[in-house]
């Protein structure tokens, strides 16, 4: 009998009972009846982890992945469950008001962090501006970055216009509240900006009379990846309108430009006079320096520079909207930022963020975060600093003297396990600037070698996508997400067997306890479920086929297997090539009759048709190579040109 009882006490399944109770309690509104019963659920949901960790030895690869996963969960409940049951004993007190509230509203309290300037040798700054503030949090020699909570912006440009006319108001009242500031500082910093939300309505006001509709200023906008750019698309879009708002504003744009290009050619002289008065050594650096800091901020403070990035930063969340929303189906409204958070705390119970040393680290860690800077109090989230550098950028970098760029066999390993995961979260916008790599130089092939990826910005995810969505990608212009099967078959040419077995004994109990106080949108969750239960299914699927043909070669392979790892990566870069030099053979045929056929015929044509077939030619031909070099990405993120 007491045998038995160990058995059953040893099973997952009371970890999951346990954690279902404590999430229907979690759900109640404040009542101080609770406690206890929080309290010790807590500690059943504790008891069920040791009696599980000391009585269960498994042999088999997936009971090591649900013990892994239950040693994790069991060191971060223990201290979660002592920071919640003292906040609940705070509450006993009866001192505080609790009307409103839910319990996991005390929950996510205690998961958040806590920053104020000046205290505990904590120094807060601000690293961004425009419409999207991002403040650097330094505690010795660690950094990290704060944003404030952010909903899904608007797709509306005059509703966006709006919200950064209220910032800058906002922005002026702070201002104006320090009482450092002398009254002069202040009339002048309300001209300023002032002046900058008068123009902000005139831009606005003129783009209403040019255009349409709200989507055609969205479809004019989106065209422009640059400050530059929009200021000038918008300067040549008011030409010839005789408007008295257009007018003005092309005025004013012209105005703006001009004064920036001066004071750059100032600036160009005062640094001539500079270096040549250091050349020199006449006593007049110290002046000439003081006056170069003068005029550069003089420049970066200019209408011009604020006028093009806000444009250009309002184009972006209107691009935004349109990802998040149409893409990822998240709803309107929704909070994006905490999406981040859901993401690390995913990664950390899948194995993804790894405690050991040389375990996998994919995903920036990002946490809920309250933070206090000049008496302002901001709530939102924290993310730690990636390491690395944009691939692309480590490609251009030949500071170690080689060219050539190339994956290591650990990053072929977590770019595909990536690919998994952000199938599971529903993430859409892994765009080569979302992961940054690690690199070095590698003697024997003589090359940079990118040794490690980390994926960041991870917040459009976690919306209404459900698995059959993703695999049905004729269905909906989904951004960058990438299938793992099609028709049945999976295409991805590996998987992390550890990763693997993690994903097929995760519960979902153990997620909505992660995930129940930033993820509170029932269809979100059950979405979440959804698509990793599709995630399971393919990996049961491709084990039953490998287990009916015994000398096939597995999918899935040991995470600390390099060998293997480097060999499946050498066989498909192969593969890879051999298909697209067949492709680029078949374009270059399909190209050679194209031409002969055009050569037969020029003499039915003039001048102006045979000029045009010929662009259509070779339009065509072009494309077709194109096509062939992102042959790979239909089914993998993986860049052939690193491979």
């Amino acid at each position: 009998m007491e045998k038995n009882l160990s058995k059953f006490f040893a099973s997952s399944a009371v970890i999951v009972d346990n954690l279902k109770t404590l999430d229907d309690l979690l759900k109640k509104d404040v009542d101080l009846k609770d406690v206890k019963d929080i309290q010790d659920n807590f500690a059943d949901i504790i008891l069920a982890c040791e009696f599980y960790l000391k009585n269960r030895n498994p042999w088999s690869d997936e009971g090591k992945a649900r013990k892994q996963m239950v040693q994790d969960f069991y060191d971060e409940v223990r201290v979660e469950s002592m920071r919640f049951s003292q906040r609940l004993d705070q509450l006993s007190s009866g001192t505080e008001a609790v009307e409103g509230k839910k319990w996991v509203d005390y929950l996510r309290e205690v998961r958040t962090q806590k920053f104020e300037d000046g205290v505990d040798n904590v120094e807060i700054t601000e690293g961004g501006a425009g419409t999207s503030k991002v403040y650097i949090i330094k505690k010795g020699n660690k950094r990290q970055y704060f944003k404030e909570n952010e909903k899904m912006p608007s797709d509306n440009f005059d509703e966006l216009i709006k919200s950064e006319r209220k910032r800058l108001k906002e922005e002026f009242d702070d201002y104006a509240a320090e009482k450092s500031h002398s009254k002069k500082e202040i009339d002048n910093y309300r001209n300023l900006l002032g002046g900058r939300q008068q123009k902000l309505q005139l831009i606005r006001d003129s783009l209403n009379i040019c255009f349409e509709s709200q989507n055609d200023i969205n479809n004019f906008l989106d065209d422009y990846r640059a400050p530059s750019q929009i200021y000038q698309a918008i300067r040549n879009v008011l030409k010839g309108r005789h408007n008295v708002k257009t007018i003005n504003t092309s005025k004013m744009l012209k105005d703006d430009y001009d004064l920036y290009e001066m004071l750059k050619q100032e600036y160009k002289e005062i640094n001539d006079a500079y270096e040549l008065a250091k050349e020199n050594k006449d006593g007049t650096e110290e002046e000439l320096l003081k006056k170069l800091n003068t005029q550069k901020a003089a420049i970066k403070n200019c209408d011009y520079i604020y006028l093009s990035e806000t444009i250009l930063d309002i184009s972006k969340k209107m691009r935004c909207h349109g990802i998040a929303n149409g893409d990822a189906m998240i709803e309107e409204g929704a909070e994006l930022s905490k999406r981040n958070v859901a993401t690390a705390r995913l990664a950390r119970i899948l194995g993804l963020n790894s405690k050991e040393p040389n375990g996998p680290k994919l995903i920036a860690e990002s946490s809920l975060a309250d933070v206090t800077i000049n008496g302002k109090y901001m709530q939102g989230i924290i993310m730690e600093e990636a390491p690395g550098n944009i691939l692309d950028n480590i490609a251009g970098d030949e500071s170690l003297g080689v060219k050539e760029t190339k994956y290591s066999p650990q990053v072929f390993r977590d770019l595909l396990s990536l690919q998994i995961f952000d199938i599971i979260l529903g993430q859409v916008d892994r765009n080569g600037s979302n992961y940054l790599g690690m690199h070095n130089f590698n003697k024997d092939k003589n090359c940079k070698e990118i040794t490690s990826i980390m994926g960041i910005d991870n917040d459009m995810c976690g919306g209404l996508l459900y698995y059959e969505d993703i695999q049905k990608t004729g269905k909906r212009g989904l951004n960058r997400i990438r299938n793992i099967e099609v028709n049945g078959r999976m295409m991805i040419p590996g998987m992390d067997r550890e990763f693997a077995q993690a994903i097929k004994k995760i519960e979902p109990e153990l997620i909505h306890h992660e995930l129940c106080d930033i993820l509170n949108n029932e269809e979100e969750r059950k979405a979440l479920i959804d698509r990793i239960n599709g995630i399971k299914k393919a990996i049961i699927r491709q084990e039953q086929k490998e287990k009916k043909n015994k000398n096939r070669s597995t999918k899935f392979i040991n995470r600390n297997d390099i060998e293997k790892w480097k060999l499946l990566m050498k066989n498909y870069s192969t593969k890879v090539r051999e298909k697209m030099e067949e492709d680029r053979k078949a374009a270059n045929e399909h190209y050679e009759r194209r031409i002969n056929e055009f050569n037969a015929n020029t003499k039915y044509m003039n001048k102006g048709q045979q000029e045009q077939e010929l662009a259509s030619i070779n339009a065509e031909f072009n494309n077709r190579l194109k096509q062939t070099e992102n042959e790979v990405k239909k089914t993998t993120y993986l860049r052939v040109k690193y491979l």
